[in-house]
């Protein structure tokens, strides 16, 4: 009998140390050292403040990091051609699409280095799809004759543009320099593409301007002609 209680003592207090060293092993549940603990913990969470977590922790809501994670992305904006940074570049705003037989407006701007007092560019498109006919002077080109000139060859489908301005334009702000009317001319995925790009001072030197070829992809659908 002396044998079989001490194997249920060590028992109990083997079962009390599961849940940690810092439980109550040999306390009395009915013990005035008792009650006053639970009295104590009871007035903490009846405490103005006190916060209950509805999860242990550790833990997180079924479903929480899941939905969290795999949350869609906001999708981008459309932009037009070139980015919006402060630098100096050659900006092109066509059409996404036209039709085949209709006609629309390209319109070619700069953002302007500094001391350019000149711009020049060549525009080309794909004679099968697209056909550009003619340049007119854009919003930021000087009046004038002089100012703006538009070279158009019919069999290259190319039209070489140069702008000048006898006291420049203001660094850093973006104009209108030309306006190209093109023709859609048979349904198909095609571009338009600006190159040979520069700019030049009062003294005629170069001055950077990027990028040096700029594309701006357009679709030409199937219409009435």
């Amino acid at each position: 009998m002396r044998g079989v209680a001490a194997a249920a003592a060590a028992f109990v207090a083997l079962t009390a140390n599961e849940g940690g060293v810092d439980d109550p092993v040999s306390v009395d549940p009915r013990s005035p050292a008792s009650e006053a603990s639970v009295a104590r913990l009871s007035a903490e969470w009846s405490r103005p403040g006190s916060v209950v977590l509805a999860t242990p922790r550790g833990t997180s809501e079924p479903g929480r990091d899941h939905a969290r994670g795999s949350a869609p992305l906001p999708e981008s904006l459309p932009l037009r051609s070139g980015s919006e940074d402060a630098s100096a570049r050659l900006i092109v705003s066509a059409p996404p699409f036209i039709d085949q037989g209709s006609s629309h407006d390209v319109v070619v701007a700069v953002r302007m280095p500094s001391g350019a007092r000149s711009i020049e560019f060549t525009l080309w498109a794909d004679p099968e799809h697209i056909e550009l006919r003619d340049a007119s002077r854009g919003a930021g080109s000087p009046s004038g004759e002089a100012a703006f000139a538009a070279s158009v060859e019919e069999v290259a489908n190319r039209i070489a543009i140069k702008v000048e301005r006898g006291d420049g334009w203001r660094q850093g702000e973006t104009f209108d320099v030309a306006v190209v009317r093109i023709d859609g001319v048979a349904p198909g995925t095609s571009a338009i593409t600006v190159s040979e790009i520069g700019a030049r001072n009062a003294a005629g030197a170069a001055i950077d301007i990027a990028p040096t070829i700029e594309t701006a992809p357009l679709l030409v659908l199937s219409g009435p002609i």
